[in-house]
């Protein structure tokens, strides 16, 4: 079966794979389903290895969450051959020494699979070490954004802070701001005024 790669980039968001967690981002991969050949990129909703990855269906690898969308098709072109082997190599198992019902099946990689899949972990790896500003989306807090601001005066409106903060949102419409920009404005507005 061929590989197929799904484009993350028809998102409109610059950083498709970013979703903000109570700890920093949630864990971004690439994944492999060998059931399919989809290969995709996601987010881990929670942490731990997924049912489908323990059962050695889908393979996946971390990568970097502010990773840009445009960015994540490429790299899985560059990794096309040895995820190609991945999948090639992949057997699905049935357990006949079981019970009748329910059937229970697993997936399983051949040696040379399993050589590609550590492989692409190494190459994600190395390709991300030297990732720079065209790969990856800047991410800002919106207090951050709030802080570097010299324009923010004591004697602002509520008006003029939105406006404002729609001037820097526009500024920063190819980062991810993670907040409100007009709270965090105002909060530092108030701390003006003492």
């Amino acid at each position: 079966m061929q590989i197929s790669i799904i484009d993350p980039s028809t998102d409109e968001r610059p950083a498709p794979l970013f979703v903000p967690g109570s700890e920093g981002p949630l864990p971004a991969f690439l994944q492999l389903d060998c059931r399919t050949g989809e290969v995709s990129f996601g987010v881990r909703y929670g942490y731990g290895i997924l049912e489908d990855e323990a059962a050695g269906y889908v393979v996946r690898w971390p990568v970097k969450a502010n990773l840009r969308g445009s960015r994540c098709v490429p790299i899985a072109e560059k990794l096309r051959p040895l995820l190609q082997c991945v999948q090639d190599g992949y057997t699905e198992e049935v357990d006949l020494d079981g019970p009748a019902l329910p059937v229970r099946t697993w997936g399983e990689l051949n040696e040379k699979a399993q050589r590609a899949r550590d492989d692409i972990q190494s190459s994600l790896e190395l390709i991300q070490s030297v990732f720079d500003d065209l790969n990856l989306v800047q991410i800002w807090t919106a207090e951050e954004v709030a802080e570097s601001s010299s324009e923010i005066s004591e004697q602002m409106t509520d008006k003029e802070i939105e406006v404002l903060a729609g001037e820097y949102a526009d500024h920063h419409a190819d980062d991810v701001v993670v907040g409100c920009l007009v709270e965090a404005f105002r909060n530092v507005r108030d701390q003006l005024r003492g």
